[in-house]
């Protein structure tokens, strides 16, 4: 089939020009065209319809399932009884001396069942620690190591001394936990890796910080990059939205106001998060000592193509430019008006 010269076009079959042949197998089948024609619409017809009638609802999504992760069983409760560490103990009747080895070797198996228990308080509080959205990773206050009480474990109180208050603020878990929490450190290093799945990275920023502050900035990054993946949904979808001109009433009619608002660019928004601009408002910067930007879209520093047609220098790159210098100094100082600079 010759289908050069058909520009814009796809062929399709014709099935009324078409010679169609039937075969069982490689047993030729005569059968009538318009009828096979005719079941084969159908058939096509079906599935379309079938696909289109899919919906969201058709689906079976299976629920989730509940883990108790907090729970943790001793592994004292796992020997034979005769050691007498579990919950039956040793009887009464044995030597005083044996049931001084059995509170020994409980003691000696109580360091490992604490290491398994705060394990399982780690992994319980994953899911605290990669989420963005309600965070509390910016508080410095919050470790990044999780531990929990042994329960359950008979006679412990007379093998730990304030058991207790051993799992409270200040209790004997959180000091010897905190040992090991460098708590800027990892959480630095676990906003890279959550700021790494959306490729971004605040390299410069941390460096010039660093360079400003020292060790003191660490704080200021935290923060900084906790910001901006609490509001990457918006920054990402709004990356290439620009200031909405149009944003001069709400849905009541009622005037709504440019200056002091978000209504910004959304590479502004981005950029002021990646830069540590806590506030990127379209604001005055003259008021107070806080970090702020001007964003001039390149757009509106286009020439008026009508005014330059009536004066016959469209195609005059010397008026050209000096209109669209003129028109860049312009904005320039309308901008510096209003936000109060000299």
């Amino acid at each position: 089939m010759d289908i050069t010269g058909i520009a814009g076009k796809k062929p399709v079959l014709c099935y009324c020009k078409s010679a169609i042949n039937f075969y069982k197998d490689v047993i030729p089948v005569k059968a009538p065209l318009q009828q096979a024609i005719v079941k084969w619409i159908g058939i096509l017809q079906a599935e379309r319809a079938a696909a289109l009638a899919v919906t969201y609802d058709d689906y079976h999504y299976p629920g989730g399932s509940w883990r108790n992760l907090n729970a943790y069983t001793s592994i004292t409760r796992n020997l034979p009884q005769c050691y007498g560490v579990g919950d039956d103990g040793l009887s009464p009747s044995v030597p005083f001396s044996q049931t001084i080895k059995a509170l020994q070797l409980k003691g000696f198996l109580l360091f490992f069942d604490q290491v398994l228990g705060n394990y399982i308080a780690q992994l319980n509080q994953l899911k605290n620690l990669f989420q963005i959205k309600d965070s509390g990773i910016a508080d410095m206050e919050t470790g990044t190591y999780f531990f929990q009480k042994l329960e359950g474990v008979k006679e412990i109180e007379w093998l730990i001394d304030d058991y207790p208050a051993m799992d409270r603020e200040g209790g004997l878990l959180a000091e010897l936990v905190g040992q090991y929490d460098n708590v800027t450190d990892r959480k630095n290093r676990l906003l890279d890796h959550l700021l790494s799945r959306f490729a971004e990275n605040f390299t410069e920023y941390v460096l010039q910080m660093y360079s400003l502050e020292g060790q003191q900035s660490a704080q200021k990054v935290i923060t900084s990059k906790s910001f901006l993946l609490k509001e990457y949904p918006e920054i990402s979808a709004r990356r290439a939205t620009a200031y909405d001109y149009f944003n001069r009433a709400d849905k009541n009619g009622n005037a709504v106001t440019v200056w002091d608002s978000k209504n910004v660019a959304g590479m502004e928004h981005r950029l002021s998060r990646l830069l540590g601009i806590e506030n990127y408002n379209r604001r005055s910067l003259s008021e107070n000592s806080e970090e702020g930007m001007f964003l001039i879209e390149h757009i509106l520093l286009r020439p008026d193509i009508h005014l330059l047609q009536e004066q016959g220098s469209l195609l005059n790159p010397k008026i050209l430019f000096r209109f669209a210098t003129e028109l860049i100094v312009t904005i320039a100082k309308q901008m510096l008006t209003l936000s109060g600079l000299p």
